[in-house]
Formats: C-alpha cells, structure tokens, sequence
C-alpha cells in the first residue's frame, strides 16, 4: 500500500492551516515512545499466577477510586514472607485498596514487603520462614475488611460487624472485584493488530454494494435530502468509520459529493 505524500497531503495542510501553523513548515521534532510503563509478556505471565511480582513502593499507584495499580493494571497486594514464633503463624490478608492498614504497614516501613498479583482463585504462594529457614507454600488468604470497608464494596459497610461480615468475606471471589474494577486501566483496547488487521480498501463488489444502498435511499442524499435520481453519479456511498473494507448498512452512508466533503477528514473532496 502506497502512502501519500504528506507535504501536498490536503487534509493534512488544511488542518495545519486552521491551527495556524504554516502550509510548508514541518518542525524539528523527535518523538520517544516510552514502554517503561507497559508489562512485558513474562511479567503478566507472572503477575496472573500465584508467583505475583515483588516490587518497590514507588511502583505502586493509587488510582482516584482507591485501588491500587501496576504498570496501567489493577492488582491486588499481600505479604509473601511471613514468620512464625514458637509455632504460631500470622497469615496475612491480601489487599484491594489503600486502606488504613497499608497506611500503617507503611508508616511503620513495613510497606516494602508486599507483592503485586492479578491471580483469581484467592491461591497465593508464600514463603513461611522458622528461624533462618524459607518454607515457600500456596495458600489460601482472605480479603482484608478494611479494603472492603474503603470501596464498601457491593455493599459490604451496610452489613453488620461479626457474622454478616465473616460470610461476606468467605463468600468473596476475587474474579467479582476484577469485574467491577477492570483489571486494565485501558478502556479500549484496538480491534486489530499488525498481524490480524484487514487492508483498508474497497471490496471487488463495492459497485453492487453502493448501487444497493442508493436504490434503498430512493437516490437521496441522507444529509441534505436532495433528490439525485437524475443525477446519480453525483450521489456517493460514504464509510462513516472510514474503514473500507466494512460495508455493513450501519456503516454506509449515501451523501451527495458536497456533504460528503463535508466529513471529517474529507476535506480533500472540496478541490
């Protein structure tokens, strides 16, 4: 596919004209793009299982609803390493959002201990330590109450203290949390890729296409209304997402040539 030429590119010349920018200036410019902030591959891999990723602090983000983010992902947050004295273990709760319990793990410095985790089945590993001695584990761990009460969530602040609340967090699925507060911080993610993405142009059929859209539009512009049944080579078919290759009656448009060059980006069709 041959790309125009982006210095006599009309849209493109009339869009810097109406940012006041000059017809023939360009800038110097360089772009970075920076990844620093994208999972790669083997960390997600890791972070969906019951490994989780241990991290910095700083790498932690609190997001404006109160969970907690890594790398543009929710993820919830637990303690890995956990010690026993004369025999008796403190399992830990892993957390949803910040809540006054991670205020004081971080005050006291303790913050740097907890591990990033997207995994659904509430399994988690953990490292059991007697004396000098690592017991790594997987285990289930519960969902701490404070970080329920900071979301309230599903209604969680409404229940009463003791039973309601023991069952509530019983009956907590992790899965249930991702669905309310979607794992990705991206809210759309692109139909295609590089390797799956279909060429922007016109099926071998569009004649027959376009030719059916206008006999169903009586030959009428669908902006302005003018009849074009004596005049039909003036009456185009026009893709309202741009993509050429989806011919569906949701995305065709039939328009006359001046409203058609009054679409977006069709400013080219006006010379």
């Amino acid at each position: 596919m041959k790309l125009p030429d982006f210095y006599q590119f009309a849209p493109l010349n009339d869009l810097k004209e109406k940012m006041g920018i000059k017809k023939n200036h360009y800038g110097d410019f360089s772009m970075t793009v920076n990844l620093s902030n994208q999972l790669t591959e083997a960390e997600l891999k890791q972070l969906n299982s019951v490994e989780g990723i241990e991290i910095s602090t700083d790498a932690i983000e609190i997001l404006d609803d109160g969970t907690l983010a890594y790398k543009e992902n929710r993820v919830l947050l637990y303690i890995r390493d956990v010690p026993s004295y004369s025999g008796r273990e403190y399992i830990p709760r892993f957390h949803l959002a910040n809540c006054k319990t991670l205020h004081e793990m971080q005050s006291t410095g303790r913050f740097n201990r907890y591990v990033v985790s997207t995994h659904t089945d509430g399994q988690f590993k953990i490292n059991m330590i007697i004396g000098n001695t690592l017991f790594p584990e997987i285990r289930p761990l519960n969902v701490c109450k404070n970080c329920l009460s900071k979301l309230n969530f599903n209604g969680y602040e409404s229940l009463k203290p003791g039973k309601q609340r023991s069952q509530f967090v019983a009956d907590f699925k992790i899965a249930d949390f991702f669905a309310k507060y979607p794992q990705s911080l991206h809210t759309q993610t692109p139909k295609h890729n590089s390797d799956n993405a279909p060429l922007n142009v016109y099926p071998n059929n569009f004649a027959g296409i376009s030719r059916q859209v206008k006999e169903r539009a009586n030959w009428r512009c669908e902006q302005c209304g003018k009849d074009y049944s004596k005049e039909k080579m003036r009456l185009h078919t026009h893709h309202i997402s741009s993509e050429k290759y989806d011919n569906r009656p949701s995305n065709l448009k039939v328009l006359c040539r001046s409203c058609h060059a009054q679409q977006p980006y069709h400013e080219h069709m006006k010379e």
